[in-house]
């Protein structure tokens, strides 16, 4: 049983050379996806090329690294992928079992739990990954924050397999732009919440957008149910000033000129995800993408590409 390690990195040149060191024993091959600038990139063209395992793949920066993911599986040669994140170390047990784990068959799709590392200590605020997993049982839509689906048997790990967080790499400015496409129509909210705010109304228009009262309560009990399920209790006690921070913030972004625009967008993307509606898994587009945007990156090249898309997706 064969498995590839999967890499995104921008700019993390340090942190990605000593992953990959870490786990190199442990896989047959890696595969690095590089969003980093240009001085960046040459230094891990140079690394990668001293590494047997290593096959390197340049794309534009998109905003964050989960867009790119149904691409990379298609370089990956084996069915089974461990995808790691340039700022995450994986637990020893996890690491020597890794092989064992995949050869049991108990599972297509594993979970584990990832913790946050503060001051050099395992905390016990967790969060569950999917990141060990056969390749053709995953579907990514590329949707912020978004687990894939999952198609076929899942199995949570033990305790003793864990991912550490250890430090979070700064992306808060990239996901606050992309915001204007997180937006909800009583059709694409999640069934659980749809049932909660039935209550509220006594008729709801399926394409209409919901109300700021709806979004309060959408985003509080999300930050509720986080907040157990993360063992967070900083982020329990919090969930109400979170929660009213968003609400002020999905006022705001309705005011805009083009709101109108990105709640359109928002809509398509939640109902097929931005993969899907950009072609993100086709080599073509990446090409395309990569030639004709060199002066754009991040979420500023995404809401570009996003809005080009859907006037021709109108028109």
């Amino acid at each position: 049983m064969e498995i590839t390690l999967l890499i995104f990195n921008r700019n993390d040149n340090d942190n990605l050379i000593n992953l990959v060191k870490d786990l190199y024993d442990y896989v047959q091959y890696i595969v690095i996806v590089d969003s980093s600038d240009e001085n960046k990139r040459q230094e891990i063209i140079e690394f990668s090329k001293k590494m047997e395992k290593i096959k390197y793949f340049y794309v534009a920066p998109l905003g964050y690294p989960d867009l790119l993911r149904k691409w990379a599986y298609k370089k990956i040669p084996t069915d089974w992928v461990l995808l790691v994140d340039t700022d995450e170390r994986v637990s020893e047990e996890f690491k020597k079992d890794i092989t064992k784990i995949i050869s049991s068959n108990e599972a297509d799709v594993y979970g584990i739990w990832r913790y946050l590392v503060f001051k050099n200590k395992k905390r016990k605020v967790r969060t569950l990954q999917i990141r060990l997993f056969n390749k053709h049982f995953v579907e990514e839509r590329g949707i912020i924050h978004e687990l894939p689906v999952i198609k076929g048997r899942f199995k949570i790990l033990d305790e003793k397999y864990y991912i550490l967080h250890l430090n979070e790499l700064k992306r808060e400015n990239e996901y606050k732009m992309i915001e204007i496409f997180d937006r909800y129509s009583y059709c694409v909210l999640p069934k659980s919440f749809k049932k909660v705010i039935k209550i509220l109304h006594f008729k709801m228009d399926c394409d209409k957008e919901i109300t700021n009262l709806d979004y309060f309560l959408f985003f509080f009990s999300k930050e509720i149910y986080s907040s157990i399920t993360t063992r967070d209790f900083r982020r329990f006690l919090l969930s109400l000033k979170t929660s009213l921070i968003k609400l002020e913030r999905i006022k705001k972004i309705r005011n805009e000129e083009d709101s109108d625009e990105n709640f359109k967008i928002s809509m398509i993307i939640k109902k097929i995800g931005i993969i899907e509606f950009l072609n993100l898994d086709n080599d073509d587009i990446i090409e395309k993408i990569n030639k004709n945007y060199a002066n754009l990156k991040g979420s500023e090249l995404l809401i570009k590409i996003l809005k080009e898309r859907y006037k021709n997706y109108i028109n």
